[in-house]
């Protein structure tokens, strides 16, 4: 069977598949037609300084039910309709033994004692595990952890650290000897208070949100959720080609209110807040189609469950207002 595969590497390297060498530079999509009777191998050799600690390394793709999937967590695979594949790659990254950091915390909930570990040096290695039970859970933060602050509350531990401007945070539950991710993101700003934390994350969208979260430790732990703008009012895009962005990124964080102003005064008044959320549902990001002829009335949203995949909208605007949404 044949499947495109769109390459978008965040080093440049070189790829070699099948009978084909070929250089690809970093955050540049590059396309290739490939027919799977068998796993495919994928080649990837880092090729410039950038990257001194990467090395080498294939991946395999396999298809499993009609959809590709591999062995390897460097490739992020988005799988859109007729198929065609997204294919984020990033480096394979190694640390020196000698310049292994391993740090360790001790918390304590209630009448069980933590062990907080992780890599000073690596993204992604902080794991939680008590010697009560053989239970643990690991965290795949985004960012690198320094020094470690942390604040427990009846069954909850809370941590954070800074590094490069940003901040780290996570929040797990111990509950019946068994570890539940709360909450793991990167935040723009952390301000403290004695029972209190307070962040905020700027989405980088079009409209200028950013999310205000306040953790209060006070009788127990609670977190509330506030949406905010970094200017006095959103911005509103007038342009053709940026319209269908800035409706569907206020559609991801429910901004209901500010998604109708994209829409015709006919639409809006057919749709209700029910009928946009039920309609798009949960999806996780907002981005261009596939198709080598780039239309703006065109975009995809990619959802991660049951698998990641693409959905294709098309929108057809009358006065930079969207009279039509239909699924293509």
């Amino acid at each position: 069977m044949e499947y495109y595969l769109h390459i978008k590497p965040t080093f440049n390297c070189l790829l070699k598949v099948q009978d084909l060498s070929q250089e690809l530079n970093k955050n540049r999509l590059h396309t290739f037609l490939v027919n799977m009777e068998e796993p495919l191998n994928l080649s990837f050799y880092p090729v410039d300084e950038e990257n001194k600690n990467s090395l080498p390394f294939v991946a395999v793709l396999k298809n499993e039910n009609n959809l590709l999937t591999t062995n390897k967590k460097q490739l992020d695979i988005i799988s859109f309709p007729d198929n065609n594949y997204l294919i984020t790659v990033q480096p394979f990254l190694f640390a020196c033994p000698e310049n292994f950091d391993i740090q360790t915390k001790q918390v304590k909930t209630e009448n069980t004692t933590h062990t907080i570990t992780w890599l000073k040096q690596e993204k992604g290695l902080l794991t939680i595990s008590n010697n009560k039970n053989e239970e643990s859970i690991k965290l795949n933060l985004k960012n690198e952890v320094n020094t470690l602050n942390t604040k427990q509350k009846n069954n909850f531990i809370f941590g954070y650290s800074k590094s490069n401007n940003k901040y780290t945070v996570f929040c797990v539950k111990y509950e019946n000897d068994t570890y539940y991710p709360i909450v793991n993101q990167v935040v723009d700003i952390l301000e403290e208070e004695q029972n209190k934390i307070t962040t905020y994350k700027n989405l980088n969208d079009f409209a200028g949100h950013g999310v205000i979260t306040t953790y209060n430790f006070e009788n127990g732990f609670e977190e509330n959720i506030t949406l905010a703008y970094n200017n006095s009012a959103p911005l509103i895009s007038k342009h053709k080609e940026i319209i269908p962005y800035a409706f569907f990124e206020a559609i991801k964080i429910k901004n209901f209110k500010l998604a109708k102003n994209y829409l015709t005064k006919e639409l809006s008044q057919k749709l209700t807040n029910a009928h946009l959320e039920k309609f798009f549902g949960n999806f996780d990001s907002v981005c261009q189609t596939l198709s080598q002829k780039f239309n703006p009335e065109e975009i995809a949203l990619i959802y991660n469950l049951p698998y990641k995949h693409a959905k294709i909208y098309s929108l057809k605007l009358k006065e930079n207002k969207i009279e039509n949404i239909s699924e293509t």
